[in-house]
């Protein structure tokens, strides 16, 4: 369990500030354990986030009172730095967060597997925000969505004879009923999306997303190339469960006696996860020669008792699979590559040769973790530290900039299933391993790139959890 998770504490703060004194008090009464109850969530956020928030310094001044009778997830905003997070168009999005326990709203998870149809997009609009299209990105095995057949790069341009608006995409993200989606396929001659056929996805309802979602292997004269579409650190399928750790374990040992020499990571729609996974990916694809060399290192606030904490790879997290051995490692990204994903990229770049083709990352070089409050009610995920590679460089926070910018969202056609040798990226990475000199990025945006019929507006993978889940310890 790590020693910084589920946090219960249940002392009254430190200082009561002058004007809550005030009104506790009452004809030189102290009436301030009459209140307890109403204010010891509040106060408990404040006690944890002074003592681990890494920005605690950043904190506002409390020489102003503090109302500890606002509602917890009002409370805690008052506490996050203007350095936690990113500033999105125009508004301020922090990484640190607070949910409501057993909550019937929705909370910012790695994926949401209870109510789910199954499947991530992207969505189209023109400028005007009208004729919202949706394009697949993937879909989920065994989900409503595969039920139905959707496939990678099916365009869905309306929804129960509706035109698709925030409402649909909500509840795209949320769950509900079964629902008529309009399928369509882009025209190249035209160019223009025109309507195929209606198909219909059942109710959404609990999936199973494993992160380890494809693999392949392509022989070459030369090279025998591996390929792993992985799309979020997960360990396995619910606390203390390492199923999906352990997939990953197998799949080395596959790698590594069908000769792989090279390989593609495809961590383009892997917006993080827990640091564990992503130290057990480093230890699957690094050299051999960084055995127990240092990984990286967790810069935590200065009242941690260990506040740049050392991590080396270690063999005993790959117990089960193996190592490959390998000197270079092409990674696959796109603007939802982030954090947990980052730090893989940000780790092994001081020990072999890391070549990445997509779009910029996000650029989250911070780790949080979880504390919960002694009545299980709310749990808050505060920033904690900051991660650097054996070099001690953190500084991708604002993304890292791909050896080759290759768009995908740019191309309205095209869209092969991941891990197809065909799909653009990958392909991309094939040419550039077997044809060094000859494959060219002039080539690949030859084929057509079209903006014209719509623009990228968002994706459903801005909606997933973000900064590394600290659970080493």
């Amino acid at each position: 369990m790590d020693k910084h998770s589920n946090i219960r504490k249940t002392a009254p703060a430190l200082i009561y500030l002058p004007l809550l004194f005030l009104f506790l008090m009452s004809c030189g009464e102290d009436r301030r354990e009459e209140y307890y109850e109403e204010t010891k969530v509040d106060r408990w956020i404040e006690k944890t986030m002074l003592q681990n928030y890494y920005w605690y310094k950043e904190i506002p001044s409390t020489d102003k009172a503090l109302n500890y009778f606002m509602a917890p997830d009002q409370f805690f905003q008052y506490f996050l730095s203007k350095k936690d997070g990113k500033i999105k168009h125009g508004k301020h999005y922090p990484y640190s967060y607070i949910e409501e326990l057993n909550a019937t709203t929705e909370t910012r998870s790695l994926s949401n597997t209870e109510n789910s149809y199954g499947f991530e997009f992207a969505s189209y609009s023109n400028k005007e925000m009208q004729n919202i299209y949706l394009r697949v990105l993937y879909v989920i095995p065994d989900s409503p969505a595969h039920q139905a057949g959707l496939q990678r790069g099916d365009w869905i341009i309306a929804i129960n004879k509706e035109e698709i608006d925030n409402s649909w995409i909500n509840q795209l993200f949320n769950g509900g009923g079964a629902i008529d989606v309009q399928l369509a396929h882009y025209d190249n001659e035209e160019q223009t999306i025109v309507p195929t056929q209606q198909i219909t996805l059942p109710a959404a309802r609990a999936i199973e997303d494993n992160p380890v979602y494809t693999h392949n292997i392509i022989a070459h004269t030369n090279y025998t190339i591996g390929y792993l579409a992985y799309n979020h650190f997960t360990p396995g399928k619910k606390e203390g469960d390492s199923s999906y750790d352990q997939e990953l374990r197998k799949l080395s040992k596959e790698f590594k006696e069908k000769g792989v020499n090279e390989f593609v990571l495809d961590l383009r729609y892997n917006n993080g996860g827990y640091i564990s996974s992503a130290s057990l990916l480093c230890e699957i694809l690094a050299p051999a020669s960084a055995k127990n060399n240092v990984l990286f290192y967790l810069k935590y606030n200065d009242k941690h008792k260990n506040p740049f904490e050392e991590q080396r790879f270690n063999e005993s997290w790959n117990k089960g699979g193996v190592n490959l051995d390998l000197n270079r490692l092409y990674v696959l990204t796109s603007n939802a590559s982030a954090s947990a994903s980052e730090l893989v990229i940000n780790c092994l770049s001081p020990y072999m040769e890391v070549i990445l083709i997509g779009t910029q990352t996000e650029g989250k070089n911070v780790g949080s973790t979880t504390y919960t409050d002694e009545d299980d009610q709310w749990a808050i995920h505060p920033i904690i530290c900051e991660i650097f590679n054996a070099e001690k460089s953190s500084d991708y926070s604002q993304g890292f900039t791909p050896n080759f910018v290759l768009d995908e969202f740019q191309f309205m056609d095209d869209f092969y299933d991941l891990g197809d040798p065909k799909e653009l990226l990958f392909n991309f990475a094939i040419h550039k391993i077997t044809n060094k000199e000859t494959a060219t990025l002039s080539n690949i945006y030859s084929r057509g790139v079209n903006h014209s019929t719509a623009n990228l507006y968002k994706t459903s993978l801005d909606r997933k959890a973000s900064p590394v889940i600290i659970n080493l310890h």
